[in-house]
């Protein structure tokens, strides 16, 4: 499990509704989603909009409530900037080598060659594909020795025992669920999940979006353990079917969530109208014209390389609704590249959520 704050920062503007979300009250047995405080003025959630409910019990459910308060902390951690550390807590983990391990590029594997024990840094470059890394890339000056290996392989061992595991669960009860609350009422079906604790997690981050989305019929299948077929590096959306490009080693949480819901603007762009899509278009000339266009460092890379994957409008649109789930309002005007077109765009995405 991902370090969960023993409370989150949400203005508690909504109270009730806000209380139940977090589990803080128990008089109604059917929750729903009450996203839209978080930040000032975050994206609304279907709670005010008579989208999607919970079924059944959440407290007679525990993981299902843990993977709801984990995509809360990964989602608050991201917006307000502090995601707990684990330097410090891990032996022998260092800045350098949190930093590299968080982007999900680097995997590192003990073998035994001649009887000797061979520690490898690997960076995946698709399904079962990796190529050898440099050391400086954890921040080693040259070729570590054998000791240094051990220690740094441990680190990222226990690094990714916390930061990127699920709990296992009933994987056939959490399947079931998602069958009867997903795919029976909107035909989206989940591939490859291993573990309840990711069935659960995506059914949370499938519960931040529009009912009349879920029902257009724009995603019809979301697989966690893609096959890369082309230039996509995290994930790719196609024809009603996201990927999620398996980098042979496990996601980190906070890159899965970021690279998930940007996957899913994909899908709601290919559900607009015409009109919708004409309006996404000409937000996304008038930010190039104005060089309003931001990005983050949710990736694990330079906000300016993001900046740059938003060449095409559809991965304007797509990168922007990661931004308004993630950031809300306060978040995405604090940017400041062009506050009135800024606040624009957010409206566009409001209205879009909100109908």
């Amino acid at each position: 499990m991902a370090y969960i704050p023993s409370k989150f920062n949400i203005p508690m503007t909504i109270t009730g509704r806000i209380k139940q979300y977090l589990g803080l009250t128990d008089r109604t047995p059917k929750l729903a989603y009450a996203f839209a405080a978080m930040g000032g003025g975050g994206p609304v959630g279907p709670a005010q909009n008579g989208g999607v409910a919970f079924s059944g019990n959440l407290a007679e459910d525990p993981l299902r409530t843990a993977s709801r308060n984990d995509l809360m902390a990964v989602i608050s951690h991201l917006r307000n900037g502090d995601r707990p550390s684990l330097v410090g807590q891990i032996p022998g983990l260092t800045p350098k080598m949190e930093a590299a391990f968080r982007t999900s590029q680097y995997l590192m594997r003990k073998t035994e060659f001649q009887g000797n024990e061979v520690y490898q840094l690997l960076h995946p470059i698709g399904g079962e594909t990796s190529i050898g890394s440099s050391w400086s890339d954890l921040g080693f000056a040259g070729n570590p020795d054998q000791s240094e290996k051990v220690k740094a392989h441990e680190a990222f061992t226990a690094w990714e025992k916390t930061e990127t595991r699920f709990e296992a669960g009933n994987l056939g009860s959490a399947k079931e669920s998602f069958r009867k609350e997903i795919t029976d009422r909107y035909g989206i079906t989940l591939l490859n999940a291993s573990s309840a604790g990711e069935v659960y997690y995506v059914m949370e981050m499938l519960k931040l979006l529009p009912e009349n989305f879920l029902s257009s019929g724009a995603l019809k299948s979301l697989n966690l353990k893609g096959k890369r077929v082309d230039a996509s590096r995290f994930g790719r959306y196609d024809k009603g079917e996201i990927d999620i490009i398996n980098p042979y080693s496990n996601w980190d949480k906070y890159l899965l969530t970021v690279v998930l819901i940007h996957e899913l603007g994909h899908a709601v762009f290919a559900s607009l109208t015409a009109e919708q899509k004409r309006s996404a278009e000409s937000l996304y000339k008038r930010f190039w014209s104005a060089g309003a266009v931001f990005g983050t460092d949710f990736w694990g890379m330079p906000p300016e390389a993001r900046i740059t994957e938003q060449s095409e409008v559809k991965e304007f649109f797509a990168e922007n609704f990661m931004h308004y789930i993630i950031l809300g309002k306060s978040g995405m005007t604090g940017y400041k590249t062009n506050l009135p077109l800024i606040g624009e765009l957010y409206e566009f995405y409001r209205n879009l959520v909100v109908p």
